[in-house]
């Protein structure tokens, strides 16, 4: 009996260790890298096309895994700061999340790995440079890029009888289109009311934002060591998004917004609201079109700007992996962000319209600009593209303040105002009141920090002094990338 119970024990161990075999990466003798990403459906694929880009390159040969089950920004932060993060991690909302996970210590510098495997800031849109930069150090890639645009749906507008949308407009433009759109669209209707525009759903301050940059406004100063927002350009744009909600009724109120009932998706009820043309256009990027292309009807499409007053502009974010500091293989995983340069990589981006791909270099080919298989999206992706590359801009979100407290302190006083708590001052007043107080708190328990702020207390004095004068303010003592951008441009040479 003995004998039975020791064959039987030695025949399952052997069993048991063949099993572990036959799991890829789990006993074999490749190296296994953990990818911390959403759950899309292109990622299979992706991983199959790197694997291919290994060898045709002669590259180290390494397994990845797939992580979608830890791609909430909380579980990698837990993970990170306790030792057991995975070797790639994704960076969903751009530079809003990077920060966090750099602020802790996270992500390792790949500065001169980027130099050495092709893929520096120079492989990506140079609007995306500080989204993946810190003190002027790399710390991941994009693995796609988003610009914020109206969706505009032409057979809504065709039905009645009304011209599509221009794609460069103003203020003044926007109302009087919006208006003549919701008069003839709820026209003599008793049912649920149809609206202009849809604003992202999945950041509600991202028009105000963009309305505020379009009049010289932004969250911040020039090198981003206090809030500007107690102003009368927030006022104004305050005001006319009420006005344009509450009067004109050319966007939802939080209410409507609620009752919109339709199945989600990726882009959730927004786009079910577009197809069935209860709004007009609708605020979202280029990967609108993961939903787009499931309609059995394909949908006559054009893409118009948001309405500008004096700065054309937009918000352009995406994802971006990084490396894990704390990884053991995580000199392989530089591989992998080199990757996301690649043209196997760009072109599944370009195919699959998970945004914009992140090499622009790609959105030339004609595979991006005319699919052939959806003649109805001909002209639309150069939109997007065009605006990656000339008017696009990230947040200017910064190291003195986590990017998620600034999204819950301006959240929380503009739902307070859009719901008729406070007036449009007092919502100004107190995001700025509650930004510059974060930003103290985090000097006072970070001494090196406040070293930092304190040098570029410094050179705001200078900018200051110079605006006052009237005279230009070199870039070299600009860190908002707002200002920066202002001053690229030709038209503006001095930053406001």
């Amino acid at each position: 009996m003995k004998r039975t119970f020791l064959i039987t024990g030695g025949v399952l161990a052997l069993a048991s260790i063949a099993t572990m075999r036959s799991i890829p990466g789990q006993g074999g003798d490749l190296p296994v890298l953990h990818w911390v990403t959403d759950p899309h459906p292109a990622r299979v694929e992706q991983i199959a096309t790197y694997y291919e880009w290994l060898d045709r390159h002669d590259y180290p040969r390494m397994q990845v895994f797939l992580d979608a089950a830890n791609a909430e920004i909380t579980k990698k932060l837990i993970q990170g700061v306790s030792g057991v993060g995975g070797e790639i991690v994704d960076c969903n909302r751009a530079k809003r999340d990077l920060l966090v996970f750099h602020g802790v210590g996270m992500l390792e510098d790949v500065t001169d790995e980027a130099q050495a495997l092709g893929f520096s800031t120079d492989q990506t849109y140079p609007s995306m440079e500080e989204a993946i930069t810190v003190d002027g150090r790399q710390f991941g890639f994009p693995r796609n890029v988003s610009t914020f645009m109206f969706w505009v749906n032409r057979q809504t507008f065709d039905n009645l009888g009304m011209k599509q949308p221009p794609q460069v407009w103003d203020w003044a433009e926007f109302e009087r289109v919006g208006k003549e759109f919701v008069a003839r669209a709820n026209a003599g209707a008793n049912r649920t009311p149809a609206f202009f525009l849809l604003p992202d759903q999945t950041d509600q301050m991202a028009l105000p934002v963009v309305m505020m940059r379009g009049l010289g406004q932004s969250l911040f100063n020039e090198t981003m060591t206090a809030s500007t927002l107690d102003d009368p350009r927030t006022i104004e744009v305050l005001e006319t998004i009420h006005r344009w909600t509450f009067e004109e009724r050319l966007l939802p109120t939080a209410a409507d917004r609620a009752s919109f009932t339709t199945s989600s998706g990726f882009g959730g009820p927004a786009l079910q609201l577009f197809r069935e043309g209860r709004v007009g256009m609708v605020m979202m990027g280029r990967y609108a079109l993961l939903q787009l292309r499931r309609f059995d009807e394909p949908l006559q499409l054009a893409v118009s700007e948001p309405p500008a007053e004096r700065y054309r502009n937009t918000l352009i974010m995406g994802g971006i992996s990084s490396v894990y500091a704390g990884a053991e293989n995580k000199e392989l995983a530089a591989y992998f962000l080199a990757y996301l340069a690649s043209e196997g990589y760009n072109m599944q981006i370009v195919r699959d319209a998970d945004g914009l791909p992140p090499n622009p270099r790609f959105t030339e080919t004609e595979a991006f600009l005319r699919p052939p298989e959806h003649p109805n999206e001909w002209g639309v992706h150069e939109v997007f593209a065009n605006a990656a590359k000339e008017i696009a801009i990230p947040y200017d979100y910064n190291e003195f303040i986590l990017p998620t407290a600034t999204s819950r302190i301006l959240d929380s006083h503009y739902e307070a105002f859009m719901n008729g708590l406070i007036d449009a001052p007092t919502a100004a007043y107190r995001m700025q009141r509650d930004l510059d107080a974060e930003i103290q708190r985090n000097l006072r328990d970070r001494p090196q920090l406040a070293e930092k702020h304190a040098r570029l207390l410094a050179a705001q004095r200078e900018i200051d002094a110079l605006k006052q004068a009237g005279e230009p303010v070199p870039a070299s003592l600009l860190r908002n990338p707002y200002h920066l951008a202002l001053q690229r441009r030709a038209d503006t040479p001095r930053a406001e």
